[in-house]
Protein backbone atom coordinates (compact mmCIF):
# COMPACT_ATOMS: atom_id res chain seq x y z
CA UNK A 1 0.00 0.00 0.00
CA UNK A 2 2.72 2.45 0.54
CA UNK A 3 4.14 1.81 -2.70
CA UNK A 4 1.15 2.39 -4.40
CA UNK A 5 1.05 5.90 -2.54
CA UNK A 6 4.70 6.64 -3.36
CA UNK A 7 4.07 5.79 -6.40
CA UNK A 8 0.90 8.08 -6.81
CA UNK A 9 2.81 10.91 -5.34
CA UNK A 10 5.55 10.88 -8.07
CA UNK A 11 3.07 10.72 -11.16
CA UNK A 12 1.46 13.84 -9.24
CA UNK A 13 4.70 15.65 -8.70
CA UNK A 14 5.64 14.46 -12.56
CA UNK A 15 2.43 15.91 -13.99
CA UNK A 16 2.43 19.07 -12.29
CA UNK A 17 5.63 19.76 -13.04
CA UNK A 18 5.42 19.16 -17.06
CA UNK A 19 2.07 21.36 -16.55
CA UNK A 20 4.37 24.30 -15.08
CA UNK A 21 6.68 24.06 -17.76
CA UNK A 22 4.44 23.53 -20.82
CA UNK A 23 3.11 26.99 -19.96
CA UNK A 24 5.80 28.52 -22.04
CA UNK A 25 6.20 25.50 -24.51
CA UNK A 26 5.95 26.66 -28.24
CA UNK A 27 4.87 24.37 -31.34
CA UNK A 28 7.59 21.78 -31.90
CA UNK A 29 8.40 20.97 -28.13
CA UNK A 30 7.53 18.10 -25.78
CA UNK A 31 5.43 19.68 -24.06
CA UNK A 32 3.09 21.82 -26.33
CA UNK A 33 0.55 19.47 -26.74
CA UNK A 34 0.08 18.89 -22.99
CA UNK A 35 0.03 23.07 -23.14
CA UNK A 36 -2.74 22.82 -25.73
CA UNK A 37 -4.75 20.28 -23.07
CA UNK A 38 -4.13 22.54 -20.76
CA UNK A 39 -5.40 25.17 -22.06
CA UNK A 40 -8.33 23.87 -23.89
CA UNK A 41 -9.74 22.33 -20.15
CA UNK A 42 -9.36 26.05 -19.17
CA UNK A 43 -11.69 27.31 -21.57
CA UNK A 44 -13.62 24.57 -20.74
CA UNK A 45 -13.92 25.87 -16.85
CA UNK A 46 -15.27 29.44 -17.68
CA UNK A 47 -18.68 29.63 -17.39
CA UNK A 48 -20.42 32.75 -19.57
CA UNK A 49 -19.60 33.49 -22.92
CA UNK A 50 -17.63 36.84 -21.50
CA UNK A 51 -15.70 34.98 -19.47
CA UNK A 52 -15.00 32.72 -22.50
CA UNK A 53 -14.40 35.37 -24.54
CA UNK A 54 -11.63 37.08 -22.21
CA UNK A 55 -9.96 33.82 -22.01
CA UNK A 56 -9.49 34.16 -25.71
CA UNK A 57 -8.09 36.90 -25.75
CA UNK A 58 -5.02 35.94 -23.76
CA UNK A 59 -5.00 32.71 -26.21
CA UNK A 60 -4.83 34.30 -29.35
CA UNK A 61 -2.17 37.16 -28.20
CA UNK A 62 -0.46 33.03 -27.14
CA UNK A 63 -1.27 31.94 -30.67
CA UNK A 64 0.32 35.63 -32.07
CA UNK A 65 3.77 35.01 -29.77
CA UNK A 66 3.90 31.46 -31.21
CA UNK A 67 3.76 32.70 -34.66
CA UNK A 68 6.56 35.20 -34.24
CA UNK A 69 8.82 32.69 -32.43
CA UNK A 70 8.24 30.28 -35.43
CA UNK A 71 9.46 33.00 -37.87
CA UNK A 72 12.36 34.50 -35.98
CA UNK A 73 14.11 31.36 -34.82
CA UNK A 74 13.32 29.92 -38.83
CA UNK A 75 10.95 27.24 -37.86
CA UNK A 76 8.45 27.87 -40.96
CA UNK A 77 8.11 24.14 -41.30
CA UNK A 78 5.57 24.19 -38.69
CA UNK A 79 3.98 27.79 -39.65
CA UNK A 80 1.19 25.80 -40.90
CA UNK A 81 0.03 23.91 -38.36
CA UNK A 82 0.53 27.52 -35.96
CA UNK A 83 -1.50 29.90 -38.45
CA UNK A 84 -4.15 27.34 -38.43
CA UNK A 85 -4.79 27.24 -34.79
CA UNK A 86 -4.72 30.93 -34.59
CA UNK A 87 -7.21 31.83 -37.82
CA UNK A 88 -9.33 28.97 -35.91
CA UNK A 89 -9.33 30.48 -32.28
CA UNK A 90 -9.90 34.06 -33.90
CA UNK A 91 -13.24 32.72 -35.59
CA UNK A 92 -13.85 30.51 -32.54
CA UNK A 93 -14.29 33.70 -30.74
CA UNK A 94 -15.99 35.31 -33.41
CA UNK A 95 -18.37 32.90 -33.47
CA UNK A 96 -19.01 33.03 -29.56
CA UNK A 97 -19.58 36.84 -29.81
CA UNK A 98 -21.48 36.90 -32.54
CA UNK A 99 -24.16 34.27 -31.10
CA UNK A 100 -24.06 35.89 -27.71
CA UNK A 101 -24.56 39.26 -29.22
CA UNK A 102 -21.43 40.66 -26.83
CA UNK A 103 -21.14 44.40 -28.74
CA UNK A 104 -18.30 45.48 -26.12
CA UNK A 105 -16.39 42.28 -26.78
CA UNK A 106 -17.11 42.64 -30.10
CA UNK A 107 -15.25 46.14 -30.22
CA UNK A 108 -12.77 44.85 -28.34
CA UNK A 109 -11.75 41.86 -30.46
CA UNK A 110 -11.83 43.80 -33.48
CA UNK A 111 -9.70 46.28 -32.34
CA UNK A 112 -7.02 43.20 -31.24
CA UNK A 113 -7.56 41.97 -34.94
CA UNK A 114 -6.32 44.91 -36.28
CA UNK A 115 -3.38 45.26 -34.18
CA UNK A 116 -2.65 41.59 -35.06
CA UNK A 117 -3.10 42.50 -38.48
CA UNK A 118 -0.05 44.75 -38.08
CA UNK A 119 2.00 42.30 -36.31
CA UNK A 120 1.58 39.81 -38.52
CA UNK A 121 2.24 41.81 -41.23
CA UNK A 122 5.90 42.99 -39.77
CA UNK A 123 6.45 39.21 -39.94
CA UNK A 124 6.09 39.82 -43.65
CA UNK A 125 8.40 42.13 -43.86
CA UNK A 126 11.18 41.95 -41.58
CA UNK A 127 10.89 38.03 -41.97
CA UNK A 128 14.30 37.15 -40.90
CA UNK A 129 15.83 36.21 -44.17
CA UNK A 130 14.52 35.74 -47.64
CA UNK A 131 10.57 34.71 -47.86
CA UNK A 132 9.50 34.41 -51.33
CA UNK A 133 6.54 35.67 -51.41
CA UNK A 134 5.57 32.34 -53.63
CA UNK A 135 6.35 30.21 -50.84
CA UNK A 136 3.63 28.63 -48.66
CA UNK A 137 5.08 30.02 -45.34
CA UNK A 138 4.31 33.21 -46.85
CA UNK A 139 0.98 32.09 -47.86
CA UNK A 140 0.26 30.80 -44.26
CA UNK A 141 0.96 34.18 -42.82
CA UNK A 142 -1.13 35.96 -45.27
CA UNK A 143 -4.17 34.15 -44.89
CA UNK A 144 -4.01 34.51 -41.36
CA UNK A 145 -4.35 38.67 -42.39
CA UNK A 146 -7.00 37.68 -44.36
CA UNK A 147 -9.35 35.86 -42.33
CA UNK A 148 -8.79 38.65 -39.19
CA UNK A 149 -10.42 40.80 -42.29
CA UNK A 150 -13.37 38.74 -42.03
CA UNK A 151 -13.72 37.95 -38.89
CA UNK A 152 -13.82 42.00 -38.22
CA UNK A 153 -16.19 42.29 -40.88
CA UNK A 154 -18.45 39.65 -39.02
CA UNK A 155 -17.94 41.49 -35.74
CA UNK A 156 -18.98 45.06 -37.40
CA UNK A 157 -22.31 43.23 -37.70
CA UNK A 158 -22.68 42.92 -34.16
CA UNK A 159 -25.52 45.35 -32.42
Amino acid sequence: MKQAKLFLIVILTVLALLLLTSNNANPGSPTYNLKRLQEKIFLNLRLSPEQKADYYDSLLSVRLKELEHLTYNKKTYLLWDSSLRYTATAGEVTNLIVQNNLKDKANQFIGKFRNHQQSINNLLTNYPGDLDPTEENHKFLTDAINYLNLYIEKLSQVK
